[in-house]
């Protein structure tokens, strides 16, 4: 009767050992980058990063991250016949909670900050030289919500495989509006569609 008791108790403690583990993760993939600003186009980038998942309860993990995302976009001022080619480094801080609704299916969502890291900026057009690079002032540090689903392709001893979409949708302006005297410059958020695998593997 001892012996049951234990191992009762035992596959009880199962779950909640695991969920108070801690798993870490190697990310990278693939960007998709547009602004809310008129005449704005998509371009691509890329991410890389590293994760961290903490359980709280068998279905439901805190994931803190640190990622380096390049996000590139075009913009047209079709008024003023000057082109932006944009791209954005950042070093991005998302603080998610993700949850488990199946084996292999999971949601996450949270707030995440982002640190401006460079910006490189392109300008042509039959005005590109009425406007200076510096003229367009990004902001140093862009807030945001993300939110995504993934799947989870292989699972094993070593650890686990995951394929993962995910949406990132900035509360505060990209860039200021600026008005060099010639050209005016609306100001705009950034949305950003992260594409990527991870391999998460406990400690």
């Amino acid at each position: 009767r001892s012996l049951l008791l234990l191992v009762l108790a035992t596959g009880a403690a199962t779950p909640a050992s695991q969920a108070q583990g801690l798993k870490l993760e190697a990310r990278g993939g693939a960007n998709l980058t547009t602004t809310t600003a008129d005449k704005a186009e998509s371009g691509f980038g890329y991410v890389v990063g590293a994760t961290g998942e903490f359980g709280i309860i068998p279905f439901l993990f805190w994931q803190p991250e640190i990622l380096l995302s390049q996000q590139s976009y075009e913009q047209n001022l079709e008024d003023a016949n000057i082109n932006q080619d944009v791209t954005l480094g950042y070093i991005q801080i998302p603080i998610q909670a993700k949850v488990k609704l199946f084996e292999t299916v999971f949601l996450n969502a949270g707030p995440q900050v982002g640190f401006l890291l460079n910006d490189e900026i392109t300008l042509s057009g039959a005005n590109a030289n009425a406007l200076d690079e510096d003229d367009i002032d990004y902001a140093s540090v862009d807030f945001s919500i993300a939110a995504g689903v993934g799947y989870i392709l292989t699972s094993g001893t070593l650890g686990e495989l995951q394929a993962e979409v995910r949406g990132n949708f900035s509360l505060s302006e990209a860039v200021d509006a600026a008005d060099n005297g010639m050209i005016q410059q609306e100001s705009f958020q950034n949305r950003n569609y992260m594409i990527s695998l991870a391999y998460l593997f406990g400690l």
